[in-house]
């Protein structure tokens, strides 16, 4: 996308250089057409003029003008293919330094290596400038994907914003409560940007990302998209971007999803939670890497190498009555 936008940026350049080129040579044609008018009315001939200006090579100057206007013609072609001049080349993504990440929640850092869970991360550890472009990498390995509950709720993986679903407590009986409003009940925390989650029934993966209003009287929003059948006790790399009210979603370094979004990323705390609450999903995550800046799809792509897991053979603890 970003590439892209720097291609029509590119061909705007273009376009502005080669009219002003077309109106300096309207403005010399009009010059010419101007001077033989004059000469002609007047009766003044080429040799007339070259029998009183001897030293004057008129056939030489046509030339040498013709020359100029066909080499810059050729010029403006080049250009057109090469950037070689008229505005200054564009730098994508390939041309800046490789972006370093800063990598949290690395295997064997907590005392629960095996099955990582309740894993935080605040502002203080990793501030952010700007809630709107930012880029998120994980690995993630999937053990089990079915609900204990017909109603529910979503699966907690990882998210940024507050910190109330990590201090919930859901002490109903499956199906007791009304559900379906998006709240905590759901598995869902009050604020979020991004939230990445497994869908209530199926191994779907869901990101959310909640937004404010673009114009005053416009409403919030509680923007999503949906990852269809993730795979299962198998690792893989889960990578978001978000800039210019675009989210980007990769998995194993591939582009699998985008999304334009209707409202600016809201501005949510910068305290990042992992397989926190009593719905958190049966999986174990790490080596989470941050950047405060977007990726290019060319950077991502480099990325995945392969991932290590401690112990392939554990089963993660998956939806809990309390909030351990």
């Amino acid at each position: 996308m970003d590439q892209l936008l720097n291609k029509l940026k590119t061909s705007k350049g273009v376009t502005s250089a080669a009219y002003f080129f077309l109106v300096i040579l309207l403005i010399i044609f009009i010059i010419l057409a101007i001077a033989i008018g004059y000469f002609s009315t007047r009766n003044i001939s080429l040799n007339s003029i070259r029998s009183h200006y001897p030293d004057l090579i008129s056939s030489r100057i046509l030339y040498g003008i013709t020359a100029v206007v066909v080499l810059f013609i050729i010029g403006m072609l080049v250009n057109s293919q090469y950037e070689v001049y008229f505005q200054k080349r564009q730098t994508v993504g390939t041309e800046r330094a490789k972006p370093e990440a800063t990598v949290f929640w690395r295997p064997g850092e907590k005392t629960n290596p095996e099955d990582p869970y309740n894993l935080t991360l605040t502002t203080k550890e990793f501030p952010m400038s700007s809630p709107e472009t930012y880029s998120m990498g994980l690995e993630i390995i999937v053990g089990d994907t079915r609900s204990n509950d017909k109603f529910g709720p979503y699966r907690h993986i990882i998210h940024r914003g507050s910190g109330d679903l990590s201090k919930f407590i859901d002490t109903t009986f499956p199906g007791s409560a009304p559900k379906g409003s998006g709240g905590l009940l759901d598995g869902l925390p009050t604020q979020m940007n991004p939230g990445v989650f497994i869908d209530q029934f199926s191994n779907d993966l869901i990101i959310f990302i909640d937004t404010d209003p673009v114009k005053l009287g416009d409403q919030s929003f509680r923007e999503s998209i949906r990852i269809p059948d993730i795979p299962l006790k198998r690792g893989f790399y889960l990578n978001l971007t978000v800039h210019d009210q675009l989210l980007e979603v990769y998995m194993n370094c591939r582009l699998v999803a985008t999304k334009l979004l209707k409202g600016k990323p809201r501005g949510v705390d910068n305290d990042w939670y992992g397989r926190v609450g009593f719905s958190r999903a049966s999986a174990i995550i790490q080596n989470l890497s941050l950047w405060d800046i977007n990726l290019y799809a060319t950077e991502i792509r480099n990325m995945c190498p392969g991932i290590s897991i401690t112990n392939k053979n554990i089963t993660p603890s998956s939806c809990t009555s309390s909030n351990k």
